[in-house]
């Protein structure tokens, strides 16, 4: 099999302190609590390359990478997974089995005072308020990856990130991007995302809508051209029926850009009053006024607060905040 909990299964039964996926993810043995954290296996590598004084090439050079055969099985239909109900409990109760096998640090992004991630940890895990362990989010990665952000384009370009599922609502992005042109408003609109359970409608509907020429999806988004989509869109448009993390608008605030949101705890709390905000049940009309004040309101002094605001958050911070909650749950399991 295939998965991390493979490994995990692996590293039990035959005692071993390391095990791994050809991913590159990482994971520890019972010393460590089968940890998987990337951040951590981040730190475990720069200690020994400290320590060493060796390049990695070279303690990488006696890795003998074995060969691995993957077979696709056919089948009869492929109902979305969503719809499956027992895969659903099944997957709910292998998430609890997890929390207290590997007895880890549960970590949400967030704030230190984000008590809705919080809250909605420990009442689906049951778990203890001092086991739940939060940590800021960083943004700045793909700002890392340009020398130089380019300014807004001339024409309003919408950007929406995120697989085509119904809990993104690509219908209603399609209606707003609608009444948006509708309104006098030449915007084009992009939504780089993988095809999910609402792919089949989003075609049906864009075949049907005069504006179709002004929407481009790209279903196969490259991670390495995501700085210069980001960076070059006038806002971001994400909606959710429920994210704990506000990692996505945050990443276009680095950019400057504005952001259209779902009304949502986390996003309110990281975005403040600099983001624009559409409730549960908006329909395309409310969402397009919510694009159209955005647009309309955009301006040099927006961007820099945006920046400023986002620049809080970075993956160092996260890093730090991260390794103390370890600490904290390795030194309370020592005790």
């Amino acid at each position: 099999g295939v998965g991390d909990r493979q490994v995990v299964e692996a590293l039990k039964e035959e005692r071993l302190d390391l095990g791994g996926e050809q991913s590159g993810h990482i994971i520890f043995g019972e010393e460590n609590s089968y940890i998987g954290d990337g951040t951590y296996t981040a730190l475990r590598v720069l200690r020994v390359l400290s320590s060493e004084g060796t390049p990695l090439s070279a303690l990488a050079s006696p890795y003998q990478e074995f060969p691995q055969v993957l077979l696709n099985v056919p089948v009869a239909s492929k109902p979305p997974l969503e719809g499956l109900d027992a895969l659903d409990s099944d997957a709910e109760r292998h998430g609890r089995d997890e929390v207290y096998e590997r007895r880890a640090v549960r970590v949400a992004d967030g704030t230190s005072e984000y008590a809705e991630a919080r809250a909605a940890l420990e009442a689906r895990y049951d778990l203890d308020p001092a086991e739940v362990h939060l940590t800021p989010v960083g943004c700045e990665h793909w700002a890392r990856l340009l020398d130089d952000v380019p300014p807004p384009p001339t024409r309003p370009r919408v950007l929406v990130l995120g697989a085509v599922r119904a809990a993104r609502h690509p219908e209603l992005v399609l209606g707003a991007l609608e009444a948006l042109r509708d309104g006098g408003v030449d915007a084009e609109l992009e939504l780089q995302g993988h095809p999910g359970d609402a792919s089949d409608g989003l075609r049906a509907a864009l075949e049907r809508s005069p504006h179709r020429a002004a929407f481009r999806w790209a279903p196969a988004p490259r991670e390495a051209d995501m700085p210069r989509t980001v960076a070059g869109a006038s806002v971001l448009l994400h909606l959710a029926d429920d994210e704990g993390s506000p990692v996505t608008p945050l990443e276009a605030f680095r950019f400057g850009r504005a952001v259209v949101a779902s009304d949502l705890p986390a996003f309110r709390e990281a975005l403040g009053d600099e983001g624009r905000y559409v409730p549960k049940g908006a329909d395309p009309r409310a969402v397009a006024d919510a694009l159209a004040g955005a647009l309309a309101a955009d301006d040099e002094a927006g961007r820099r607060r945006r920046v400023t605001l986002a620049s809080r958050y970075t993956w160092s911070e996260t890093a730090l905040a991260t390794v103390a909650a370890w600490r904290t749950v390795l030194d309370a399991r020592a005790g």
